[in-house]
């Protein structure tokens, strides 16, 4: 199962939770206890620097569109 990370809209802190792709439980602040928390998404860059599908050498597209490259 794959970890994910809630921050607190109440105090700032971020909380690792483990849960299934799927589900969406109610998660809250381990600081605080607050229960205003919102999933934290990350972007995930590839790793040795590989060919982007355009040919660039950006190793952060993926998508179709690049944010750090601009293709």
């Amino acid at each position: 199962m794959p970890f994910y990370d809630y921050k607190c809209n109440q105090c700032g802190q971020t909380t690792e939770v483990k849960h299934g792709m799927n589900e969406k439980p109610a998660v809250k602040c381990e600081f605080c206890h607050s229960a205003n928390t919102q999933r934290v998404f990350h972007t995930f860059a590839s790793v040795g620097g590989g060919q982007s599908s355009h040919g660039s050498g950006c190793s952060s597209c993926g998508s179709g569109t690049c944010g750090s490259c601009g293709h």
